[in-house]
């Protein structure tokens, strides 16, 4: 099994940047990008991901305002943030997305594996609760704006407190995901406020919750069934979530024989169990 920790000082919950463990009031410095790719090193990933961006959204309402207001909005230059995080770290993988705006499509690798947010605790009870802590710390209208910008349509025409309008035909961002998360929360009848939630708490990726063993169970058959290699760790918040899944889990799928104690290379090409090309000769 291969392991990749994406890398975000806020965290993918939408509450986590709010949460009593979140490094947000460090300033959200390099330092805590450097020892989140120093636990994940530690801890034997494969590889640390980072994703960037390059402007805040702008669609709900027709104006940043809300997205300033509701959501951590801290972007950083990839090649910049990896170069620093590369003099902190011998064995981990780098990598990063870049859009193709400013660099040719064929100057840019991307490698996904399944995203996944555990979110873990000793027991299933604890983890249930945390996730329960997480959900009320998440503004409705920082899902809508997550949602607006995706779907690249104004939901802020739409009252929050109503059920979920169907505006399936009129999107013109990601229609595939949103057609399901749209079609979904009509049949159960629920608020535009509730589905931007339930969507700004996980942002579509399979949310994990429990004990280590539980966590653990449902990596283990989605990747015994075939259904992935490996997974991106996508942490509610951080260093938290990162500190949770590495002291918790990995010791549980090391027992399991599923995940490396050690690294057995030195590149990441090494961790990923790939050949090296055979030299060109003139």
């Amino acid at each position: 099994m291969h392991l990749a920790l994406y890398l975000s000082e806020s965290g993918v919950h939408a509450g986590g940047w709010r949460h009593p463990r979140s490094g947000m009031d460090t300033g959200a410095n390099v330092e805590l990008f450097r020892r989140l790719a120093r636990s994940a090193e530690e801890a034997c990933f494969d590889l640390a991901f980072l994703a960037d961006k390059l402007a805040v959204d702008d669609v709900y309402g027709g104006t940043p305002d809300e997205v300033l207001r509701t959501r951590v909005n801290v972007h950083r230059d990839p090649v910049v943030l990896l170069t620093a995080l590369a003099g902190a770290t011998s064995r981990i993988g780098l990598a990063a997305t870049a859009s193709t705006t400013y660099s040719e499509p064929f100057h840019v690798a991307r490698m996904f594996l399944p995203g996944i947010m555990p979110i873990v605790a000793d027991t299933d009870s604890e983890a249930r609760a945390l996730e329960e802590e997480l959900r009320s710390l998440v503004h409705p209208v920082a899902g809508l704006t997550f949602m607006s910008a995706s779907m690249n349509y104004d939901l802020a025409k739409h009252p929050v407190d109503a059920p979920v309008p169907d505006v399936r035909s009129e999107l013109r961002g990601s229609k595939g995901r949103f057609d399901y998360v749209i079609g979904h929360a009509i049949e159960r009848g629920i608020t535009l406020g509730e589905l931007a939630v339930e969507y700004a708490a996980s942002l579509s990726f399979p949310m994990l919750v429990g004990s280590p063993k539980t966590v653990a169970d449902e990596m283990e058959r989605w990747y015994s069934a075939g259904g992935a290699d490996g997974f991106v760790i996508m942490p509610a918040f951080a260093p938290g979530s990162v500190d949770d899944f590495t002291r918790l889990v990995v010791p549980e799928l090391q027992a399991r024989g599923l995940f490396r104690r050690e690294y057995t290379g030195t590149t990441l090409r090494d961790h990923l169990g790939l050949k090296r090309p055979a030299v060109a000769t003139l």
